[in-house]
């Protein structure tokens, strides 16, 4: 399959980004590096905030996507949820161009937990709200709003997934994601 130009810059976004860092990327050097002009770029987004934002939640969107896994022998929606919840904290801690972007350019990201929800931020809250919803039709997931139920666990995910650089938090390592997971866990349990 032919990669079109849209890929091309994603593509050449993400490079810049995990070598330069989100500040300091510029569309000249996504240009140079997708092997297209700085006007095919406007073609695609506006600037390359936009460029960023796209490639961010491409990236980030596929990781949540991903973490749905299988739904295999877990007994119940809340078990599956919790799964899923713990596969994609995994997930995005791992992320390089989220731990790039927490290393170089953390302030950049300060929007998405003052004032704003983005793009992954939305795609998190649906797929635990669906999940919220399957549990209250088999009842493993006590009763509430699920729109509610399902900001209060992204919330927290958010959290600790942001806080993976803080010494303390990375010194706990895979142990904050299980007791993370348990907390969902009990906090869904009816």
């Amino acid at each position: 399959m032919k990669r079109t130009s849209v890929d091309q810059v994603l593509d050449a976004t993400r490079a810049a980004v995990l070598d330069l860092g989100v500040r300091r990327t510029t569309f000249a050097e996504v240009a140079r590096r997708a092997g297209v002009s700085r006007a095919t770029l406007y073609t695609h987004y506006p600037d390359v905030e936009a460029a960023v934002t796209a490639v961010l939640t491409r990236e980030l969107g596929a990781v949540l996507a991903a973490a749905r896994g299988p739904a295999g022998s877990a007994p119940h929606a809340r078990a599956r949820l919790v799964g899923t919840i713990r596969r994609a904290v995994t997930a995005l801690v791992g992320d390089p161009l989220l731990a790039k972007a927490l290393a170089v350019d953390a302030d950049t990201l300060v929007p998405y937990v003052v004032s704003r929800f983005g793009a992954v931020q939305r795609i998190a809250l649906d797929l635990v709200v669906e999940g919220v919803r399957a549990g209250h039709e088999d009842g493993s997931v006590r009763h509430g709003d699920p729109g509610v139920l399902g900001l209060t666990v992204v919330l927290a995910v958010q959290s600790l997934v942001l806080a993976q650089r803080v010494p303390e938090v990375a010194a706990v390592g895979e142990g904050l994601a299980d007791a993370h997971a348990d907390v969902v866990d009990r906090g869904l349990s009816p």
